[in-house]
């Protein structure tokens, strides 16, 4: 199983620290300032977390913002913990839920690339028929997708929806886009254009 170190960040109470420590396998959990730092592993880290903040939300009826970064992207614990706290600062405005280190990655890639056609994906992607398209239905269907790596019936089954729904919404967004997501090149391109999609040059 592959080590990781996550930041959950919400107020602290007993209830979400014992949903925590029975949802995961944990070797290490304390809370600072506003989040729980935790060291865990995991063979399926997206769906481990996607799973314990579902319980969080059933059982405490609070919303949670989550960090991800796999051991191996930093030296030493600190440096885990300041890159948990630059992808949070970047994500706080992006209202993403879950926050991967593969996430950061791509944004950091696209932002500072001085020759991404922002042009291009406002007049293809990004027009008035996609922005009145889009919808929370929509966007969280978008997020669930590029969070299950493009597998549809994980998808479907995270977004509680049948296949074909999914599908006909994925056929939908690339009538309007003319990007199939379910497709790797098409899906790379439209992420970045996502995780981009607010900027104003």
């Amino acid at each position: 199983m592959d080590k990781y170190y996550v930041h959950i960040y919400i107020e602290y109470s007993d209830t979400t620290k014992n949903i925590i420590e029975n949802s995961l396998s944990i070797t290490d959990i304390s809370y600072e300032n506003n989040y729980f730092k935790i060291i865990l592993t995991s063979d399926n880290i997206i769906s481990s977390i996607i799973d314990v903040r579902e319980n969080i939300m059933i059982d405490s009826y609070k919303d949670s913002t989550i960090t991800i970064c796999p051991f191996k992207a930093a030296s030493d614990a600190n440096a885990l913990r300041d890159l948990c706290t630059n992808m949070m600062k970047y994500y706080q405005k992006m209202q993403k839920p879950i926050i991967t280190y593969n996430d950061y990655l791509i944004h950091i890639i696209s932002s500072s690339s001085e020759n991404i056609p922002f042009d291009y994906f406002r007049n293809t992607i990004f027009t008035e028929e996609f922005f009145n398209f889009l919808d929370d239905e929509i966007i969280s269907t978008i997020d669930i997708f590029f969070q299950c790596n493009l597998n549809i019936t994980d998808a479907s089954q995270k977004l509680y929806i049948h296949r074909n729904t999914l599908i006909y919404r994925l056929d939908k967004i690339l009538r309007i886009t003319g990007y199939d997501i379910r497709k790797f090149n098409d899906a790379m391109i439209f992420k970045i254009a996502w995780l981009n999609k607010d900027r104003k040059s």
